[in-house]
């Protein structure tokens, strides 16, 4: 396993997508400097910034550990310069027979965290149709 192939330095300019929602996993970033916006399409289409990443953050994570589709999209709000590290690599890392117990944590985890999400999700739906019924009523 050579390290060129499981690690890559991108550089992203502002506004460019690092990540998109829908897509499939296949790496996780490493912000080394800059701003991300994690950004999350709503039901209604409207686009909602759901969190802000720095250095030291990493994202696209959920996406490996659950094999599930991206839920958010990741776009650099400044110069932004990551390290790509292959799915293969984090497995690999996982299940290090070392630590047997780290795999089954961090998809509990990461379980955990899509069901919060999932939630976060209907209370944006709902606040958005009290938006639109409050706008009627005025």
């Amino acid at each position: 396993m050579t390290t060129a192939k499981n690690f890559e330095t991108k550089l992203y300019e502002p506004g460019q997508i690092i990540m998109a929602q829908g897509s499939t996993g296949g790496h996780l970033a490493y912000i080394m400097e800059g701003k991300v916006e994690i950004v999350r399409q709503g039901a209604g289409g409207a686009t909602h910034v759901v969190a802000t990443l720095g250095p030291g953050d990493i994202l696209g994570e959920m996406a490996i550990l659950t094999g599930q589709p991206r839920n958010a999209t990741a776009r650099a709000a400044v110069l932004t310069r990551i390290i790509q590290i292959c799915e293969r690599t984090l497995q690999l890392g996982l299940v290090n027979e070392h630590i047997p117990v780290l795999k089954d944590m961090v998809t509990q985890l990461a379980r955990r965290l899509q069901e919060m999400e999932a939630q976060n999700r209907e209370y944006l739906v709902r606040i958005e149709e009290l938006e639109r019924e409050q706008g009627r009523g005025q």
